[in-house]
């Protein structure tokens, strides 16, 4: 099934809760993404799945926001955790870009929304969110994505064990 046609089972919140549960995984260290894609779904049906994965105990961020056209719909209908900058707005860093960047962030601060950078690959960019207000930025400038066996290999060298 592609991922993104998700909502269209009703009992998918109920799944991801299952899996979690049987995981052992505490659900606050659990925030499940939702793409601004999603809105080929009606509002109430995506409103209805954020409603009933917060009623479970789970955070939820928009992905790769800025990247369609309903973004401000979905941030006033819909009670997200977390909004994550698509790559787009951080990748250019033109004046209209940087102000077009301010503003989400603001805007975001004015809903309690909390913001994640995404697609960050320059120091410059790091710069620029930290003066712009954003302190949680993710993207390869940090590392790439790794294979579980690299990344238990890393956990277990001294640097990072807890």
């Amino acid at each position: 099934m592609d991922p993104r046609r998700n909502l269209i089972d009703p009992n998918i919140a109920q799944r991801i809760d299952s899996v979690v549960t049987a995981a052992g995984i505490p659900k606050e260290l659990i925030e499940i993404e939702v793409t601004e894609s999603s809105d080929e779904f009606s509002i109430g049906v995506l409103s209805s799945f954020v409603d009933h994965l917060h009623e479970l105990g789970y955070k939820v961020s928009i992905d790769d926001f800025g990247s369609a056209s309903s973004s401000l719909t979905l941030l006033r209908e819909i009670n997200f955790d977390t909004l994550k900058i698509d790559k787009g707005f951080v990748d250019h860093s033109n004046a209209k870009d940087v102000k077009i960047l301010t503003h989400i962030i603001r805007l975001a601060g004015a809903i309690n929304v909390g913001i994640v950078a995404e697609g960050v690959e320059l120091k410059t960019q790091i710069n620029l969110l930290n003066e712009l207000g954003v302190n949680v930025i993710q993207g390869y400038y940090f590392d790439r994505p790794l294979a579980i066996e690299n990344m238990t290999q890393r956990l277990r060298t001294p640097e990072y064990a807890c």
